[in-house]
């Protein structure tokens, strides 16, 4: 785009570029933040120019653009983001680069060079409500290009700018190009289908699997067309025999289209009939019945999803290939495994490796066999006893055949990424599972699972859209409920954390993980009543028994933040009565000895979790095995056994190149351990390992967290550096927010010379006077 006049008034595309968390690194690694801000400007150049933007000036760690017209600003936008993301797929958490980006067009006046007018003042002041991967525009911008984009815009309603007089309209454009807020949608929507289990009507009942594996394969079919949402299967499965009828179940999964039909088996004979509803009247659109011989199968649902697509006047892509089988039988284990598979129970998950294991030998190149192989192991390493190390022996093959056979499949991808993920390799992990979202942005368990391992990197904002997208997807998915109200209890969002968490209970009012969450939430924040009342009925909604483990933990963690702890330790054993090797519970306990003094008991504890954890010499840990070595170094400490203290906590650390969901203990601990490093005479060790909690706290605090135990942390690591002023101050923060654990300043080391202090010793009088009243109150 050519330079303007030198004076000039007319209407242009502006377009704001910022990148998130500059300025903090810059704090914390000025060489690092600078070599990726040159990288970041480098490639933004080349897009720019590709799309036909003029770069105006450079504006600290951003661009200000304009573009001749507002279709090819979002392009270039998307284009932007696209090139930041795969270029992160292949970094380290601390070399990512997150840009977000707003959009305006408008009225502006060309001087010199430069814009001035509401018009660059609008896209200025849009920018910031973007988050990182984001593109937010304004209304004048998302009427131009609506119609011609294959991505949905979320409506975020009016919004009042910094020194604009009226309100403006402003919509984004989701990290993934999907929907990425909860806030009131009136966008005109894209295309979106559920496909309802079909009905088995075979004359065996155990024919079910395959009818469920005719709904599967067609989800997955459709979930390959561009720009059609397709509602993942955890929603769609769940009004399997549900009587629902088609508005209730469109509404409540948001989707325009539904798919329904029936499946036959009768000896080698097969008869699908379906039928594409529109939700608005209830109308059929397309119908279709097919009889065929069973050897058909794979044509029935090529003409089906094809059928689908023509009626949407939407195109399906190509077949995937060699991820496919003609093998009948071979794919008859293969939906086998995938139904045990679902089930995540450690019995089922032995059946579904099995049955892979079958699909592969009588079919070598089923490529989706090989992939079931390695999410099974990998599951089995999070729902059984079985160590990573196994997992990693057992799936060295399926591994390579599924990325020899079938590169191309975004399962070959996730599947890799949910191992890595277990293994620790977190990086590793990113790549994979960003790779298989970018195969299928309708691959609800790969966004969700990618969201998790952000999140484990401390990513909370990235991992959080990442959930949100998943919300879209699957919207009646209780587990990624759950991972949002997990995050946003990080994030000091307590009260929305707490009504994500009663849709759930909405949905399933016996879901222990709910109350978990409720309970320990409100504890966090120190609101004991509530946290008692929901201890409680966790208790009292008459879960199944491997459920009620966590139901008792709950009640314990209730129990441990009002300072009950004897009671808290009746619902310890009676969780161990029904599972005597719980690492949960045996968390739970740790911590509940911890607060009450009691440290050769919680040595005791941590010692036998330690030994029932199968922890490697050599080499990462896994989540829960690094979580055993912590509170076990920690015991240590306690009981003054310093040298076993520091090789735990050092080990713990060992295998982390960046900061994992432990990061908030991660802070502590190697505070702690800074402590441990100073009480046993290695001053300069303890200053290192200061300084390693220190950017540990600045790179939480960057991406989001903020709870109270955090903050708590925060204090601590100012007493340490002798700054009692501002460790006073961030105490006093803490409190603000909830803080009302006494325990954790009476028993923690760091805290001994100061608790005599006149203001710590009124807080902790006051704490102890709350939870008095709420153990009063019925807990």
């Amino acid at each position: 785009m050519s330079d303007p006049p030198s004076s000039q008034r007319r209407l242009a595309a502006v377009m704001f570029t910022d990148l998130v968390g500059f300025s903090a690194l810059t704090r914390r690694d000025e060489a690092l933040a600078l070599r990726l801000l040159e990288e970041h400007r480098r490639l933004l150049r080349s897009v720019f120019t590709a799309h036909g933007g003029r770069e105006v000036k450079t504006l600290g760690d951003g661009f200000m653009l304009e573009f001749p017209n507002a279709l090819g600003a979002v392009r270039a936008g998307l284009a932007i983001q696209e090139t930041i993301r795969q270029r992160n797929a292949e970094q380290s958490a601390t070399e990512v680069i997150r840009l977000r980006i707003g959009i305006h067009l408008g009225d502006v006046e060309y001087r010199d060079g430069d814009l001035l007018g509401d018009g660059v003042n609008i896209a200025a002041r849009i920018e910031p409500l973007a988050g990182a991967g984001e593109i937010c525009l304004s209304e004048d911008v998302a009427r131009q290009v609506r119609h011609h984009l294959e991505f949905s815009l979320t409506n975020l309603g009016p919004q009042q700018l910094k020194n604009i007089d009226e309100a403006v309209t402003v919509f984004r454009i989701g990290a993934n190009g999907g929907v990425a807020s909860d806030a009131p949608d009136t966008r005109e929507e894209a295309l979106s289908i559920a496909v309802l289990p079909f009905t088995n009507i075979s004359a065996d009942p155990a024919d079910e699997y395959f009818s469920d594996g005719m709904s599967e394969e067609l989800i997955n079919s459709l979930s390959r067309v561009p720009g059609l949402r397709v509602a993942a299967r955890t929603s769609a499965f769940s009004f399997k025999n549900s009587g629902e009828d088609i508005a209730t179940i469109s509404a409540r999964l948001k989707v325009q289209r539904l798919l329904e039909g029936s499946v036959r088996k009768a000896g080698r004979r097969l008869r699908i009939t379906a039928q594409l509803i529109d939700a608005a009247d209830g109308y059929p659109v397309w119908s279709g019945r097919y009889d065929r011989e069973l050897d058909d199968v794979f044509a029935i649902q090529e003409e089906i999803a094809g059928a689908i697509t023509h009626a949407l006047r939407m195109t399906l892509p190509a077949v995937r290939g060699q991820s496919d089988t003609r093998n009948l039988r071979a794919f008859d284990l293969y939906l086998l495994g995938r139904d045990h598979m679902y089930r995540r129970t450690p019995e089922d998950l032995a059946i579904a490796i099995d049955r892979f294991r079958q699909a592969v030998q009588l079919d070598p190149d089923y490529g989706l066999a090989w992939t079931g192989i390695t999410t099974a192991f990998a599951l089995a390493t999070e729902y059984s006893e079985m160590p990573i190390s196994e997992a990693l022996h057992q799936t060295v093959e399926s591994r390579r055949k599924a990325m020899q056979l079938a590169p191309e499949l975004p399962e070959t991808h996730a599947a890799d990424g949910v191992l890595r993920w277990f293994q620790g390799k977190l990086p590793d992990a990113a790549k994979s599972l960003h790779r298989a979202v970018a195969l299928n942005p309708n691959f609800s368990l790969a966004h969700m699972w990618l969201g998790n391992v952000l999140v484990s990197r401390g990513l909370l904002t990235e991992g959080l859209e990442e959930f949100r997208v998943v919300r879209e997807l699957d919207p009646l998915n209780t587990a990624n409920l759950r991972n949002i109200a997990l995050v946003l209890l990080r994030t000091n969002n307590l009260d929305e954390a707490t009504e994500v968490v009663s849709q759930v209970l909405e949905h399933d009012p016996h879901d222990s993980r709910a109350y978990w969450i409720l309970a320990e939430g409100h504890v966090l924040y120190g609101r004991l009543e509530e946290a008692c009342r929901w201890g409680q009925q966790a208790l009292d909604a008459d879960a199944e028994a491997s459920s009620r483990v966590r139901c008792y933990g709950a009640r314990a963690i209730a129990c441990t933040g009002v300072c009950l702890f004897d009671a808290a330790d009746q619902a310890i054993a009676s969780a161990r009565a029904l599972v005597p090797r719980s690492t949960m519970i045996a968390e739970i306990a740790a911590e509940t000895h911890f607060l009450a003094g009691a440290h050769e008991r919680m040595l005791e504890t941590t010692r036998e979790w330690l030994a029932e954890s199968a922890i490697p010499e050599q080499g990462p840990l896994s989540q829960r095995q690094r979580e055993a070595v912590l509170w076990t170094g920690l015991a240590s400490m306690l009981n003054g056994i310093h040298d076993q203290a520091i090789g735990h906590l050092e080990r713990a650390f060992e295998p982390a190149h960046q900061y994992s969901d432990l990061a908030y203990l991660e802070v502590g601990l190697l505070s702690l351990l800074a402590h441990v490093y100073a009480s046993s005479g290695d001053d300069a060790m303890g200053t290192i390992t200061l300084d390693r909690a220190l950017a540990a706290w600045d790179w939480v605090s960057d991406h989001g967290a903020d709870d109270p135990l955090l903050t708590l942390q925060r204090a601590a690591l100012y007493l340490q550096t002798g700054d009692h002023r501002l460790a006073l101050e961030w105490l006093g923060r803490a409190v603000a927010q909830g803080w009302r654990s006494p325990g954790w300043l009476e028993q923690d080391p760091r805290w001994a010379s100061a608790k005599s202090d006149p203001p710590v010793a009124a807080l902790l009088q006051q704490m102890h006077a709350d939870i008095h009243r709420a153990a009063a109150s019925g807990c």
